[in-house]
């Protein structure tokens, strides 16, 4: 007899935050039902994953969220107690002098994460089946695109009472091809305004951003059966497998010292943790 359940998946974000959706099938009396076919669904692609159940009644259905988005808006302020730049209006009578791509625009997400049981001691039995069944294999891949980024004068000699300044800019891209933090732009492409002026750069630039995020975060776990009810499950997980650095994003204030310098990491290195857990 083929046992099969089916999952309807509804969900809709511009920045899609999923997971692997894990289960384990009983039946009434809450003996494990292996070999079950699971179909997850996605209402907004109609695009469907199958898995089946292993021998203890689990499966791990992984997801392959990516998006491909623009935002657009007339200023950002603070955002999660950092101040992003370019937030200020720089002259409240052209407001559309201001509308540019936001700071916090990823135009590209992408995230791959699954778990697999490893399949390996078929056939053992006792201890040596209780050491070397259950284990599994997990990971989460992060790519995202660096945001945009947002300049400001730290001077402002417009004498406007009020809002704000940048800098002017030739209209060359200021992007570098080998970005270093103590050169991720080329700055030389702005200028200081003449007096009484505002400044003709754009209030962000799509085209020079911050840093690129690409993480890795693997689990390997094992989990023994000690009774009908009662298991215990030992996870190590590794946060920034690779150790690979993220910067933060340069100073944006024209006419600060450090101005296209990057001065800090914005991520942590990598981090190995241990846990024992008891499931009844």
């Amino acid at each position: 007899m083929k046992n099969s359940a089916f999952l309807l998946v509804v969900g809709a974000a511009l920045y899609a935050q999923t997971a692997s959706i894990t289960g384990r099938v009983t039946d009434s009396s809450a003996a494990v039902i292996p070999a079950v076919s699971i179909t997850v669904e996605s209402v907004e692609t109609s695009v469907k994953t199958s898995v089946v159940t292993n021998e203890d009644g689990y499966y791990t259905v992984p997801q392959l969220p990516r998006t491909y988005s623009k935002m657009i808006d007339y200023g950002t302020g603070t955002w999660n107690g950092e101040t992003l730049g370019g937030a200020v209006i720089q002259n409240f009578n052209n407001l559309r002098a201001d509308r540019s791509v936001a700071e916090l625009d990823q135009t590209h997400r992408f995230i791959l994460n699954g778990a697999y049981e490893l399949q390996v001691g078929k056939g053992m039995h006792g201890l040596a089946k209780t050491l070397v069944r259950g284990w599994q294999v997990g990971g989460i891949l992060s790519l995202f695109g660096g945001e945009p980024l947002g300049l400001n004068s730290a001077v402002n000699n417009t004498f406007s009472q009020g809002g704000g300044q940048r800098p002017n800019w030739t209209g060359v891209s200021p992007k570098l091809d080998n970005p270093t933090p103590d050169h991720w732009f080329d700055t030389s492409q702005f200028s200081s305004p003449a007096p009484y002026a505002f400044g003709n750069a754009g209030r962000t630039s799509s085209g020079n951003r911050a840093a690129t995020t690409r993480q890795l975060v693997l689990t390997l776990s094992k989990r023994t059966q000690i009774t009908e009810k009662l298991d215990l499950q030992f996870r190590a997980e590794f946060f920034n497998f690779t150790n690979t650095p993220h910067f933060d994003p340069p100073n944006v204030s024209f006419g600060n010292q450090l101005f296209g310098v990057v001065s800090a990491q914005g991520n942590q290195p990598r981090i190995v943790q241990f846990a024992l857990k008891l499931n009844y």
